[in-house]
């Protein structure tokens, strides 16, 4: 029957957090020559109490007396009496290595550094061969789940590879007396880049091994906070250069390194460009708290950068600089985008800017007076047409221009025409003319035929796109003018000339033209040819040599896509391997008329 666990304790030197090297450091010591010899009564000495919770041992941490608690992983540590350590044996039994492992409740923090120094011998039980090793290994897994409560010998174990798992390390343990100097084994863990739970402590037997015992009497755990790292918030400023904006700087303590004593703000020398509780800021400013509050001077031609220094005692710890710069507002000129005549209306830049504003205008056609941020802008009784206002602006960097066109008076009598049309079974076409707003509200459409000297009639009342029927097969040329109406009044109309570009006058290939046009091979993939023929039951018969003058290829929509100068003969190849997959209408011109038939590009 297995004892009972001692709980009598025998308590360590205290040991104190130090300050070495700007660094913090503290130490956990356990102490194995303090445990009781009733640890010594069990073949496995960390098997008993709660497999849940470990064994408590007596350790002392930062100088207080604490418990670290300990588990079995495998095999059976067990707690020397005499020598006052815990033994662990290895062997090679069939060539597989045996030993043990047990495990300490630490809790490593992640970017802390840890120095665990191990207090170890070995004895030999036969004759020499490859020393055994002291292996640590950090891990996050649950001890309770790992732990080995029977005493069935030694576990299975092998070095763990570092080059896979960095948190392992392993050394020889040389020395079979711990009077020898070289009785501490230290391993290093720097800046862990995980937490880890647990410290795992085995002895393994390398191949070639005899028969050995680990002998551990202490373990010290040396834990060392990060650096001192401070940095500044936010990284990057833009503000609007003619605002006055508020701002928060953070110093931020990446390490959460304690004794921060105060800061002091470097704000630029003065004038900077800040002010500090509403006064003009100084060149530095000392706060007890991590935070500090600008605000931005509206008119200020430049704005200084900000760093700070956080001090522990009397170490500094300059923060990066926050970089501040001034930036252009986006400025608008408000105000009416028409003026009627005899007026005088008032303009505004967008937001003010503190340096003043520079009016002008791009055409002499008005007449304006300045005052900062405003001008007013006059006309008269004859003025009409365009114009720009121009507000130029000192920038952060060279001058700023807005722009604002403005139509003063009736809409321009000047506009440009685009003018498309659709073909429609033989000679009817429809055309499209499009006009640009100008500033206009209301459109009225007028025509007339010149050619047979008809008058003007309005056909059209509405916006600016319209569309008319037109042609008669003759090569008549027709007027167009449209009145453009605004809310000042209604501009000269502007008469335009629109011949048709198809003259001599089109028929399509169901029209009694005559002759026809014969496109072969259709649907066509590359290349074409076009062939004019007599037809022959049509009287009377067309005259016009039997020759190709001119080919157009034109879209479903009516758009011209190719003109082809005419061979001058009955046939003709034509190219027509660029044009996309659809169908399309081929017209063509013996001089005297024009002739279509459809085709198929596949």
């Amino acid at each position: 029957m297995k004892n009972k666990i001692s709980k009598s304790i025998l308590y360590l030197t205290i040991v104190s957090t130090i300050f070495i090297s700007n660094q913090c450091f503290s130490q956990t010591v356990i102490d194995y020559t303090t445990l009781s010899n009733a640890f010594a009564q069990n073949c496995n000495a960390f098997s008993q109490v709660s497999a849940a919770s470990g064994i408590p041992i007596s350790c002392t941490v930062n100088g207080a007396n604490a418990y670290a608690f300990h588990n079995t992983i495998l095999g059976q540590p067990r707690f020397n009496a005499t020598t006052k350590t815990i033994d662990m044996t290895t062997e090679v039994i069939s060539n597989v290595p045996k030993g043990n492992q047990y495990g300490i409740l630490v809790n490593f923090k992640p970017g802390y550094s840890y120095k665990i120094t191990i207090t170890a011998a070995r004895i030999m039980t036969q004759q020499s061969g490859p020393n055994v090793l002291l292996n640590t290994n950090l891990t996050d897994m649950n001890l309770s789940g790992l732990g080995v409560n029977a005493c069935n010998g030694l576990g299975n174990i092998i070095n763990p590879d570092p080059s896979t798992n960095p948190f392992s390390q392993s050394l020889q343990v040389v020395n079979s007396s711990f009077t020898t100097p070289d009785a501490n084994y230290i391993f290093n863990y720097s800046n862990l880049a995980l937490p880890m739970k647990n410290l795992l402590v085995a002895s393994i037997a390398p191949a070639g091994s005899v028969k050995q015992i680990t002998l551990i009497r202490k373990i010290v755990i040396e834990e060392t906070l990060p650096d001192a790292s401070f940095t500044l918030t936010p990284l990057n400023l833009s503000i609007e250069k003619g605002t006055s904006a508020t701002q928060i700087f953070t110093i931020n303590n990446l390490n959460n390194t304690n004794g921060v004593t105060g800061y002091s703000w470097n704000i630029g020398a003065t004038p900077n460009g800040w002010l500090f509780g509403g006064i003009p800021a100084p060149a530095s400013i000392s706060t007890v708290s991590n935070s500090i509050s600008l605000t931005s001077v509206a008119c200020a031609n430049s704005i200084s950068n900000i760093s700070a220094t956080a001090f522990i005692s009397n170490l500094s710890y300059p923060t990066n600089i926050s970089a501040v710069s001034l930036s252009n507002p986006t400025y608008t000129i408000t105000g009416p985008n028409l003026i009627c005549n005899t007026s005088i209306q008032p303009y505004s830049l967008s937001p003010s800017n503190c340096a003043g504003v520079i009016w002008s205008v791009s055409n002499p056609m008005v007449t304006f007076t300045t005052s900062g941020n405003t001008v007013n802008v006059s006309t008269n009784a004859f003025t009409s047409g365009t114009f720009n206002l121009i507000a130029t602006v000192p920038g952060v960097s060279g001058n700023v221009i807005i722009t604002k066109p403005i139509n003063v008076g009736a809409p321009s009598p000047v506009y440009g025409v685009n003018t498309t049309y659709n073909i429609l079974h033989c000679i009817v076409r429809l055309y499209k003319h499009t006009v640009p707003i100008d500033g206009a509200t209301n459109f009225r459409w007028f025509s007339r035929n010149i050619t047979q000297g008809t008058s003007f009639v309005q056909f059209k009342n509405g916006p600016q796109n319209f569309v008319s029927m037109g042609g008669d097969g003759s090569c008549d040329i027709t007027e167009i003018k449209v009145e453009r109406t605004n809310a000042c009044n209604t501009a000269s109309p502007e008469v335009l000339i629109f011949p048709s570009d198809l003259c001599p006058p089109f028929y399509d290939g169901s029209c009694a033209s005559g002759r026809a046009v014969v496109a072969s091979p259709n649907p066509a993939i590359s290349s074409i040819q076009l062939s004019l023929v007599e037809e022959e039951n049509v009287k009377p018969k067309n005259t016009q040599p039997l020759k190709i003058e001119a080919i157009k290829i034109v879209d479903k929509s009516g758009r011209v896509l190719k003109t082809i100068t005419g061979n001058k003969l009955e046939k003709m190849n034509i190219d027509v391997s660029d044009l996309p997959v659809d169908v399309y209408t081929i017209m063509v011109t013996d001089g005297k008329i024009w002739i279509s038939t459809p085709i198929s590009k596949k």
